[in-house]
């Protein structure tokens, strides 16, 4: 990585990356990505916007795996040029419309599909009075916007707690796609409460103590 990262305009960074360093990250993102609070809230098939939610969390997963790359890429720089500053290279401006091109690519989905799961990610003044109105309380985003048609891209967002500020968006942008999900949920922990009680010494005790059909019907 060290070959593929330069200065650009003498206190900037730039690089070419590589199909095999793309590849990597984004399997190191999406595995991060797995490990975090929030991401098996629903079932992946759940829709939000028309779009399954196994989409919003692949794309939680890619962008992790970007941040994680470019600060690989930052920290190559700053061993070859002493005089980098971090604050210069690390969270940098970019275009929405191309975050969504690239990712759109990585996941093998269409531009509007990504603009909506990365919109689902992203602090605007739209959405600034629901997620900033609790002084202490704040989660900070993957994406921030920045101008007219331009986000930031803090590292700290997308690797500290993004699946909340998601979620969070969920709720405000598809509010009954969220409640519907939400009902679900009462459905399937029932179920896999009453397969996990599958022995016979349990289906005893269900009758000895006539338990209501209605709480282990799971049809």
């Amino acid at each position: 990585m060290s070959g593929l990262v330069d200065t650009w305009h003498k206190y900037y960074i730039q690089y070419e990356t590589h199909p095999e360093v793309d590849e990597f990250y984004q399997e190191v993102g999406l595995l991060h990505a797995q490990r975090m609070f929030g991401q098996d809230s629903f079932p992946g098939d759940t829709k939000f916007g028309g779009e399954d939610f196994n989409l919003y969390r692949e794309t939680v997963g890619v962008l992790i795996g970007w941040s994680l790359k470019h600060m690989s890429f930052c920290t190559q720089l700053m061993k070859k040029v002493p005089y980098i500053n971090p604050r210069n290279i690390i969270t940098v401006p970019q275009h929405f419309d191309d975050k969504a091109k690239y990712l759109a690519s990585a996941l093998t989905i269409d531009t509007q599909a990504a603009r909506q799961a990365l919109q689902t990610l992203t602090l605007t003044r739209e959405n600034k009075q629901v997620h900033c109105v609790a002084p202490g309380n704040f989660v900070a985003p993957a994406l921030i916007e920045a101008g007219q048609g331009r986000v930031i891209f803090p590292v700290w967002g997308c690797t500290s707690h993004p699946f909340i500020f998601m979620l969070n968006e969920l709720k405000r942008k598809h509010r009954s796609d969220w409640d519907r999900a939400v009902d679900m949920r009462e459905v399937l922990f029932r179920r896999e409460l009453y397969e996990l009680f599958q022995s016979t010494k349990f289906l005893q005790n269900r009758q000895k103590h006539q338990y209501k059909d209605w709480w282990f019907d799971c049809n």
